[in-house]
């Protein structure tokens, strides 16, 4: 496993190959200075990934697998800290980030205990009115040479160079890739509910 500290255009982005024999992990320099708890819940959900296919809500089944795995309460505290408090819903619906209250929904009693003394030791106090806007895009997962899951939606048959610049432009009914200011890719709404 490699992890790298770089300045990206998204919180993390973690790569793979369909051997698994190697996961390059990539945060951005600003997620430095989050609290441990939320850099420990980020961590969780791109390390999850490689468990999960991309395609059929992988976003959501990620979410998932953190708090099966018994780590809801910091995937809970990088839900706030990005001002995630609802669910981000991508493709009409067909995937989603669980937000704050969807994790905190799915906690065990003594979970949410453990989450309240946290949030109680930090000083926060969940807001569905956030503090800034989360227009960053989550993350980006890489499995193999040509297959990416941009912020919830699947494009196929795309390279993304480490190092570069990533944004989503979504317009009607597609939404477009673009890689260091480049349009690499073409999806679908639709599109981030197939495998």
């Amino acid at each position: 496993m490699i992890i790298r500290w770089k300045r990206i255009s998204f919180f993390a982005e973690i790569r793979w190959g369909i051997s698994g024999k190697e996961i390059t992990l990539t945060c951005d320099k600003p997620v430095q200075r989050w609290h441990e708890s939320a850099l420990v819940g980020l961590l969780s959900h791109e390390l999850s990934h490689p468990c999960v296919p991309i395609g059929r809500r992988a976003e959501e089944r990620t979410d998932v697998d953190v708090i099966d795995r018994g780590l809801g309460v910091y995937l809970a505290a990088e839900r706030l800290t990005t001002g995630r408090y609802l669910d981000q819903v991508t493709g009409r619906g067909k995937d989603r980030y669980l937000g704050y209250q969807s994790v905190r929904e799915r906690l065990t009693g003594h979970e949410t205990r453990q989450l309240d003394r946290l949030l109680d030791d930090l000083r926060i106090v969940p807001s569905s009115h956030a503090l800034f806007s989360a227009k960053t895009i989550h993350d980006l997962a890489i499995r193999g040479e040509n297959q990416a899951s941009v912020g919830g939606y699947v494009f196929q048959g795309v390279s993304i160079p480490q190092e570069s610049s990533v944004k989503l432009l979504i317009r009607g009914e597609s939404v477009f890739l673009f890689v260091d200011d480049q349009l690499v890719g073409e999806t679908l709404v639709d599109q981030s509910d197939c495998s």
